[in-house]
């Protein structure tokens, strides 16, 4: 059995106009084109069903009995096309849904804390899923719309930003520098005790007039809390 010929929504929209509106010139003058358009229009769309939909008159058209159970199908179908638009145009045009978002402890706490707070005021429609971690998860496998991370990201399927630079600094309490000696140069920090955080390697970096060098550190404390990072320091 041959599939039937498909009808040009155009067509179909170019019919129903018609019937709301009584006549061939009143369609054209809603839809913004010549009338000899429109009544192209029907009579293809009646050509491919087969059918007279319509029946003209000097005073305009009038449904037939087929036209008639045609119409009412076919307006039901558009109306459900112009529902299905609106729901996709004010979902687009309206910012709303669920944001799981991942940040590291300490950042997220003196930073980006405030800053989504006021981006919940603004945007009312989003369900906010906000984990303060500062282990790199897995994008995917559960399910985060959005991380920030320090330092390189591994999974290059992921679409990354680079937003901001971290500058790193050593320091030490007045307390363990009073009790250990301030070093001088960089490789003295390979006989002192260091707070490692556990994205670290232990492998410093440091830039001199001769170039980098690299010493490896000696610790016995390492979290992955910002905040202990800096209780431990504070603590000597």
């Amino acid at each position: 059995m041959l599939e039937p010929e498909p009808v040009d929504l155009l067509d179909v929209i170019a019919f129903i106009r018609v019937v709301e509106t009584g006549s061939i010139a009143n369609a054209a003058a809603r839809l913004g084109i010549v009338k000899s358009i429109v009544s192209r229009r029907v009579s293809r769309l009646e050509a491919v069903l087969g059918a007279q939909l319509l029946t003209r008159t000097p005073r305009g058209t009038r449904l037939t009995d087929i036209g008639r159970e045609y119409h009412a199908h076919a307006a039901a179908g558009l109306s459900q096309l112009e529902s299905a638009q609106e729901v996709v145009s004010k979902s687009t045009s309206e910012i709303s849904g669920q944001l799981r978002i991942q940040v590291p402890a300490a950042f997220g706490e003196f930073l980006l804390a405030p800053l989504l707070a006021e981006f919940a005021l603004l945007y009312p429609l989003i369900q906010f899923d906000v984990r303060f971690t500062d282990r790199q998860v897995d994008m995917v496998a559960e399910a985060y719309d959005l991380a920030i991370w320090p330092g390189a990201v591994p999974d290059s399927i992921l679409i990354t930003r680079k937003f901001a630079k971290v500058r790193w600094a050593v320091v030490a309490s007045p307390a363990y520098l009073d009790a250990r000696g301030r070093p001088a140069v960089p490789a003295d920090l390979a006989a002192h005790d260091t707070i490692l955080y556990a994205l670290d390697p232990g492998r410093w970096r440091f830039q001199g007039r001769e170039g980098w060098e690299h010493v490896r550190m000696n610790s016995r404390f390492c979290t992955d809390n910002g905040q202990m990072l800096l209780a431990a320091a504070r603590a000597g």
